[in-house]
C-alpha cells in the first residue's frame, strides 16, 4: 500500500509479507493485512469486485468497506483520490 494513498489515509492495512506460489514460484502473493469482505454493503464475490466498483466512481466519492482484520470485522470509509495523486 502506498504511503499517502486514500487507502492508507483511511487506515487500511496492506500485506505484511509475501509468499511465492505456483509450480516455479512465479506468482508473488501478499499475505496478512486487511481482507475486504464488503463494498458499499455488498459482499465481495469476485477477485475484481473492488476494481469494478472503483471504475464506476470518480475522485472524491466515498466507498464504505467492511474488512476482516485480526479476527474481527471493521467498517472503513475510503475517499477516492485521482490516479495523478498516486503517481
Amino acid at each position: 500500500m502506498e504511503d499517502g494513498s486514500p487507502a492508507a489515509a483511511a487506515g487500511l492495512k496492506g500485506p505484511t509479507r509475501a509468499v511465492r506460489i505456483g509450480v516455479f514460484g512465479q506468482v508473488r502473493l501478499g499475505v496478512g493485512g486487511d481482507l475486504i469482505t464488503e463494498i458499499d454493503g455488498k459482499p465481495v464475490e469476485t477477485r475484481d469486485a473492488l476494481t469494478r466498483t472503483v471504475e464506476q466512481k470518480k475522485p472524491g466519492d466515498k466507498l464504505d468497506l467492511t474488512v476482516w482484520r485480526a479476527g474481527r470485522s471493521r467498517k472503513v470509509t475510503v475517499t477516492l483520490g485521482s490516479a495523478a495523486e498516486v503517481l
